[in-house]
């Protein structure tokens, strides 16, 4: 299995944790002083472990299909990209449906793939229909 590969299915692991809610589990692919831009246009959260549960607690999760996902490697470190379809449960209450694009910085420590910056946004309308025929998980 190619290195690429490996950080896909590090991907969609986290994913499936993800949407779970086995927030231990999606933890491991998170370096703790990882950061994420998320779908509501927020400004720069930190990924901390701590925020991670705390938000997970409260109520965050999701329910996420992953499609057209790719990974470049660059010795110990890759570059993600994809795209996101489903549910997010806000942390507190209320959700967001959508399509977005992904792209995710992954760092190799210790011989595992963990997740170091990820910008998550909205397509426009005519890119989300472009995608509406394709619901394949697999790159």
């Amino acid at each position: 299995m190619s290195e690429s590969e490996v950080v896909l299915q590090a991907l969609r692991a986290s994913f499936t944790a993800h949407d779970a809610g086995d927030v231990e589990a999606f933890l491991r692919y998170l370096h703790p002083a990882g950061t994420l831009f998320h779908t509501n246009a927020d400004l720069l959260i930190p990924l901390d472990h701590d925020t991670v549960r705390a938000a997970h607690s409260a109520g965050y999760g999701g329910q996420i299909a992953i499609r057209h996902a790719e990974a470049n490697v660059y010795e110990e470190n890759a570059v993600v990209t994809a795209y996101l379809g489903g549910i997010f449960k806000w942390a507190g209450g209320g959700s967001v449906q959508g399509t977005w694009r992904y792209s995710s910085v992954w760092c190799k420590e210790n011989g595992q793939w963990r997740i170091v910056h990820t910008h998550i946004s909205p397509l426009s309308p005519q890119h989300t229909a472009a995608l509406a025929g394709n619901d394949s998980t697999q790159p």
